[in-house]
Parts: C-alpha cells; sequence; structure tokens
C-alpha cells in the first residue's frame, strides 16, 4: 500500500498555511526503488594519494 503511514510522496502545488492544493502527487514504492548497497571505497583512495 503505497498510502500507509510513513509512506515517501512528491507533492507539487501550492500550501496556504493549512492545505495544500497538489497539482501532481508523485507516490514512492520503496520496494521498487530501493538502491542497492553501493561500497564507498573513496576513503580508501584519498589515503593512499
Amino acid at each position: 500500500d503505497m498510502f500507509k503511514d510513513d509512506s515517501e510522496l512528491i507533492v507539487e502545488g501550492i500550501f496556504d498555511g493549512q492545505t495544500v492544493h497538489a497539482d501532481l502527487l508523485i507516490a514512492k514504492c520503496a520496494s521498487k526503488y530501493e538502491t542497492e548497497h553501493v561500497h564507498d571505497d573513496s576513503t580508501a583512495r584519498s589515503k593512499e594519494a
């Protein structure tokens, strides 16, 4: 369910102080867009220099 609590959304529109009047709403499906773990060896390279 992409609209459960703690889900990620992107909303474009106007916030009038109480309500968001959205022109665009994008719901992110976490399982579909999870990034793979990438090993960051930039600290190892900086020590070698």
